[in-house]
């Protein structure tokens, strides 16, 4: 687990199970595939705002999708919010996935990125200053392409890809 920004963690399962019962902390749990809760009501709940972000108490749990028909920009968007409601209320924020490499980091990076605390004008600025403050970042070929080319609507600049 890594503290990228104050009060702000990236970490993996194995760090949210440490931390998941210290009173202090708030979730941000990304997963690329629906877990079972999303897979029981996924036919009743297509199109819902819910298929993709879920708040329970103190925990968001967000299902990404690469593209943003499939609601990646509403993801971006509602867990920057999340993160930037908690840490205005001097909270501690630990987003992680399975392995903390590629999802939860790059929920950071946006986040980070949209409230300007690192570099934003491109990603390539971004990622590169996101890596001196978390090493391990490592996304995917096919997810960092995504990041690259629809990042101006990732910070909300409506500006739209050419395909």
């Amino acid at each position: 687990m890594t503290e990228v920004h104050p009060n702000l963690f990236v970490g993996s399962q194995v760090d949210y199970e440490y931390e998941s019962q210290h009173p202090d902390f708030f979730f941000v749990h990304v997963v690329k595939e629906a877990p079972a809760l999303w897979r029981r009501v996924r036919a009743a709940w297509l199109d819902h705002p819910q298929e993709f972000v879920q708040l329970r108490a103190n925990r968001l749990l967000v299902r990404w999708r690469d593209s943003p028909v499939y609601g990646a920009l509403y993801c971006c968007k509602q867990a920057s919010d999340f993160i930037h409601c908690c840490l205005d209320h001097d909270r501690k924020v630990l987003l992680y996935s399975y392995r903390g490499r590629s999802l939860a980091p790059s929920i950071a990076l946006i986040y980070m990125a949209r409230f300007n605390k690192l570099a934003n004008r491109t990603f390539d600025l971004a990622e590169i200053e996101f890596r001196k403050c978390y090493p391990d970042y490592a996304p995917r070929a096919g997810f960092r392409e995504f990041l690259w080319m629809y990042w101006p609507a990732l910070m909300g600049r409506n500006e739209t890809p050419i395909n």
